[in-house]
């Protein structure tokens, strides 16, 4: 856009300027074929450099939603800025770059997601008085696809009602076969209900 509007420019600028620099006559035709392409040029150029016209949105993915750290990003997980140029378009990394790693930090809606924020593995530090607790990916049907960091889940046993609190999903580790990370209070309470779970299945309290 911007190239094309300079090339006008100077071709505008070259028709005005040079019958002068030649001392040559100039005809009128001359003149109404510098005008033509001297004012789309001029108001181009206005357009473009004009306050109200915004900044440029930077080729960078943005988070789709509020996502928790060690998110395991998709392309569900980014959205594409609207990139006005096929130069900007060019520049924005391949989504494969980012498929398959881990946030490391809480991001806002819209909030850019730089290669330098993400990582290939999550960080599985368990917190204060809590343990983790793997668990297949399958155990999660239908719901795996829509399972991610952040999701709350109710680990019960196969065939059997299902009760007690949800817990929280600390991360989700690989793609296949795949593996569910579990935070899971200390307390013996909790601890000896799931431990004592033959075939466990995890329903989704939240997303």
């Amino acid at each position: 856009m911007i190239l094309a509007i300079a090339l006008t420019a100077l071709l505008a600028l070259a028709a005005v300027v040079l019958p002068l620099t030649l001392r040559a006559r100039v005809s009128a035709p001359w003149h109404l074929f510098a005008a033509i392409l001297f004012c789309p040029a001029v108001l181009s150029w206005t357009a473009y450099f004009s306050p109200g016209r915004g900044t440029p949105p930077d080729p960078v993915w943005r988070a789709a939603r509020f996502l928790v750290v060690n998110t395991r990003l998709s392309s569900a997980e980014l959205t594409r800025p609207d990139l006005p140029t096929p130069l900007s378009a060019r520049a924005l990394p391949a989504v494969s770059e980012f498929s398959g790693k881990y946030l490391r930090a809480p991001h806002s809606a819209g909030q850019k997601i730089l290669p330098t924020e993400v990582r290939d593995a999550p960080d599985l530090q368990p917190g204060a008085n809590e343990v983790l607790m793997f668990f297949p990916a399958q155990s999660l049907g239908s719901a795996l696809p829509y399972v991610n960091a952040g999701a709350r889940l109710l680990i019960c046993e196969e065939s059997k009602p299902c009760g007690g609190r949800d817990y929280p999903v600390a991360a989700m580790l690989s793609a296949d076969p795949g593996t569910v990370v579990v935070r899971v209070p200390a307390g013996k309470d909790d601890l000896d209900r799931i431990r004592s779970i033959g075939k466990p299945v995890l329903y989704v309290a939240a997303l």
